[in-house]
């Protein structure tokens, strides 16, 4: 499985958003799966972040099963990233998401040959090793500053991707 996530509209409030959004279908993941680990790659958020969202959802009514412990990781750094050596950086888990993409693509996301080869690799790894690769990405703007439906950058971001979905967020229902 390997999927893109672009997210659309106006920034929402803390612990409304993508990152929730994400950090919710790891704990889905692993509560199904009792013998799988979970990687959360965020790149715009530090580790601290993530464990107060884990608060959050606990204090929002979430079941965050204790049997996860020990196999949801957190990661916040993306300096020294090699596309060559991902392989290893995936290795012990089964199910990873990287948020944002656009932070380890090398160039400018407009460009298919800065985008493909990332694109590319997430593909073999998935392909080789079963593992499941969920990519955050953000929306292009439309016209009225709101998410336009489509990924920002290449369309070798989409066109390569199994499976592309849109989350949005409004302030009338406060959730995703």
């Amino acid at each position: 499985y390997f999927g893109a996530q672009r997210v659309r509209g106006k920034r929402g409030r803390g612990a409304s958003g993508k990152g929730i959004s994400m950090l919710r279908n790891a704990i889905k993941y692993l509560s199904e799966n009792k013998d799988k680990k979970a990687l959360l790659w965020n790149m715009e958020d530090t580790c601290d972040d993530i464990h107060r969202r884990i608060n959050i959802l606990k204090n929002n009514g979430v079941s965050v099963p204790n049997h996860i412990n020990g196999r949801l990781s957190v990661l916040d750094n993306y300096e020294n990233f090699n596309l060559e050596e991902m392989r290893v950086h995936f290795k012990d888990f089964d199910y990873v998401v990287i948020d944002p993409l656009s932070y380890l693509i090398d160039g400018e996301e407009n460009n298919a040959a800065a985008v493909k080869p990332v694109i590319q690799r997430f593909q073999q790894i998935c392909s080789e090793e079963k593992k499941i690769i969920i990519l955050v990405h953000h929306e292009a703007k439309g016209p009225n500053g709101t998410g336009s439906g489509q990924a920002r950058g290449s369309s070798s971001l989409s066109d390569n991707v199994r499976l592309s979905y849109s989350i949005s967020h409004t302030e009338d229902d406060g959730c995703i």
